[in-house]
């Protein structure tokens, strides 16, 4: 490894990530003060949270935006440097996570010590796995009233992975909560105040505590015996089992994703922060460690390894973006490779343009911080270039693509219509910006009731996304009721189709011929657009392009015969056709394409498909009857039931979207305020029953 590599080794980027209410923000806020970034702890129930700076935030007690912040801990004399993200734990934000993890080295997972794993806990466990993000466990709120480290546990290998070591156990639980066991030392941390407190004591286990804490530590040993000869033939023969041998194989097995460290705590208590942030170091990647990155280069079309090092090629990748009011975007930079500073030239790589860089941030939530340099494995902020875009691939004069970060679909819309002109100039201006932020929010224009529709991730996005609108950017805003986005699918497999577009006025004329083959494919997925065309039968240009054949296509997908919905589920097939030398133009096979589809989806015929969510309602045991038969009646279909405790049930359903519009009002009057739930939407589509889609279609018969 290069000498002027090395400080990378003292790198640490991670998220913070669970579900909503397990403590994520208060657990970053403890880091924050820990590391000494803060002078005091912001709580969030004060709505003085540090990482949540937003108005909304601060009012809801919720994450809604990724925050990131750098800080620094020391450990054994060293100071290591963590580039912390907050994530936000409700489904609607799921995207937030998304792109955070796409450029984090490591993660921690909160999850409640009484609550156990919850349905968001396993949607981002699955976004790290995806990604093969090395992770760590926080089990958090051990001062909770019905705290149980055993049953947590069982939740976690229940519902995450068997894969799993517990590196410390909790002494006492609920109010007697006052420290854990390291299993590596075998020393007891010991906090004897809920305050403040930077200091613990270390000491000998609790007599009444050694038999389950070598019960863990031998369950430890055994797993990591598994995967190191070495260790076992040490334990075989009555060696003494050195810590850092024993620190370096965790190490090594996270990294790998071979297992995952589970720790205990209370981030509101002030106690086991120290023992995460020693994890967090001591197990989690630094940059240099991660398995390489792959790109291609955009020149030769080949795979290219994105060597980690500050002397390498640039290579970085747009994740996030903030407007602010004076600076214009904040392009929020992972950089994968080599170094970048100020007055640097940079390319975006699918455009080429070039940008010279003229200021470099790095962020401290919503406070700034010059800089002049940032290296691989930093992730900094270069304010303005207005074209970078969410997953754009940055690089220097070798033009490398990275892996985009993907982002799901919107599953409800809901119209919103400006009350004056000059409100509906600010809603442009606005409604630019916010897109720009988040990938997840689209817009339409709706015609016939001459309004913008928001299509977004849930309730609450767009909910928030509406109050920005009018706090933020001063829109005033009259706003229907959220509706769900339906789909159009095929009701035949597939069909050929030739369509003729000739017309003469005088003049040039307009012709063009298109013989297309349209079949039906998955119906979650997109436009499949084959191009079988030899002989030139029709020029490339006319193929594809902003006025082309394919655009056509897409043009007459957006509206369905059925309800006009947007057609989903097709792949259309350009076989054959012919063109004029004179009156043949894009605008000609723009037309022919687009009259085509239309008559194709016509004979085809389409049905209506709908998002469906998975809901998991918490309640009382002796309300489960009447919460089921309110979901049967809703459509929906029990999954799963299990005792919560000896008073308190679970329930898991799947259920359609358009049911569970201002269900919490229904489930808090059928528990007398005691049910809770959360949902989240699915990636598959179902079929809308015959007289729902009935219903659907009169309403919308006077849709242009």
């Amino acid at each position: 490894m290069p000498r002027e590599d090395l400080f990378l080794l003292f790198y640490r980027n991670i998220g913070i990530c669970a579900h909503i209410d397990a403590g994520k923000t208060t657990a970053s806020e403890r880091i924050l003060y820990y590391c000494g970034a803060t002078y005091k702890i912001g709580e969030v129930h004060d709505g003085a949270a540090v990482m949540d700076y937003m108005t909304q935030e601060q009012e809801r007690g919720i994450t809604i935006t990724s925050a990131a912040i750098q800080c620094k801990w020391t450990l054994k004399d060293k100071k290591y440097v963590i580039n912390l993200i907050d994530t936000p734990g409700h489904v609607d934000f799921t995207m937030e996570v998304q792109r955070s993890l796409r450029v984090l080295d490591g993660a921690v997972v909160l999850i409640g010590c009484v609550e156990g794993v919850e349905p968001q806990t396993k949607t981002v466990w699955n976004q790290a796995e995806d990604y093969k993000v090395p992770r760590i466990i926080f089990v958090n709120k051990m001062d909770r009233i019905g705290a149980d480290f055993e049953k947590a546990l069982i939740s976690i290998q229940n519902k995450l992975t068997n894969n799993y070591v517990v590196l410390n156990i909790p002494v006492g639980a609920e109010g007697d909560f006052s420290g854990v066991i390291d299993l590596i030392t075998m020393k007891y941390c010991f906090w004897d105040s809920d305050e403040k407190a930077k200091e613990y004591q270390v000491l000998d286990i609790p007599d009444n505590m050694k038999e389950i804490a070598n019960k863990y530590r031998i369950k430890l040993l055994d797993t990591l015996m598994v995967y190191d000869d070495e260790l076992t033939e040490k334990y075989i023969s009555g060696e003494e089992l050195p810590k850092e041998y024993i620190r370096s194989l965790v190490r090594k097995l996270t990294i790998d994703n071979k297992i995952i460290p589970v720790l205990f705590g209370s981030a509101f208590k002030n106690k086991g922060i120290h023992q995460l942030l020693d994890a967090v170091v001591f197990y989690l990647p630094s940059p240099l460690d991660r398995s390489e990155i792959i790109g291609f280069s955009k020149e030769t079309g080949e795979n290219v390894k994105i060597v980690p090092t500050i002397n390498s090629n640039f290579a970085g990748l747009v994740f996030k973006i903030v407007t602010d009011i004076h600076l214009g975007n904040l392009n929020f930079i992972r950089i994968y490779s080599g170094s970048l500073k100020k007055g640097d030239v940079i390319y975006n790589v699918k455009t080429g343009e070039k940008y010279k860089i003229g200021r470099m941030i790095r962020m401290r939530s919503k406070d700034k911080e010059d800089i002049e340099v940032g290296y691989a494995g930093d992730i900094i902020v270069v304010p303005g270039c207005p074209s970078m875009f969410t997953g754009c691939s940055l690089s220097g004069e070798k033009k490398v693509f990275l892996e985009p970060i993907k982002f799901p679909k919107p599953v409800i819309s809901q119209k919103i219509e400006p009350i004056t002109k000059e409100d509906s100039n600010k809603l442009a201006t606005a409604l630019s910006k916010l897109l720009n932020e988040d990938p997840s929010l689209s817009t339409e224009y709706d015609e016939e009731s001459n309004s913008t529709v928001l299509c977004g991730m849930g309730e609450l996005h767009l909910e928030i996304i509406v109050d920005r609108l009018k706090r933020e950017h001063g829109v005033n805003l009259n706003i229907s009721p959220p509706e769900v986005n339906y789909r159009e699918y095929l009701n035949k497999e597939k069909g050929s189709f030739e369509y003729t577009h000739k017309k003469q006025s005088g003049g040039a004329g307009e012709f063009a011929v298109v013989c297309f083959d349209i079949e039906r494919i998955e119906p979650e997925k997109e436009l499949e657009f084959v191009n079988k065309i030899r002989g030139g039968a029709i020029d490339s240009g006319y193929i594809t392009g902003t006025i082309s054949v394919e655009s056509g296509i897409k043009n007459a997908l957006k509206q369905g015969p059925n309800a006009k919905y947007p057609v989903m589920g097709i792949r259309v097939t350009l076989k054959d056709g012919a063109m004029h030398p004179v009156d043949s133009s894009n605008f000609a096979f723009y037309r022919a394409s687009e009259y085509c589809i239309r008559e194709a989806l016509n004979e085809l015929g389409t049905h209506l498909l709908e998002p469906i969510a998975e809901v998991e309602v918490s309640c009382p045991t002796e309300f489960i009857g009447d919460v089921q038969g309110d979901m049967n009646r809703r459509r929906g279909r029990v999954m799963q039931q299990e005792n919560k405790s000896d008073t308190e049930s679970i329930l898991v359903f799947e259920v359609p979207v358009a049911e569970m519009f201002n269900y919490i009002m229904s489930l808090r009057a059928l528990t007398r305020g005691t049910g809770n739930y959360v949902m989240k939407v699915k990636s598959d589509l179902v079929q809308v029953p015959p007289h729902k889609e009935k219903d659907i279609t009169k309403k919308r018969s006077n849709f242009k």
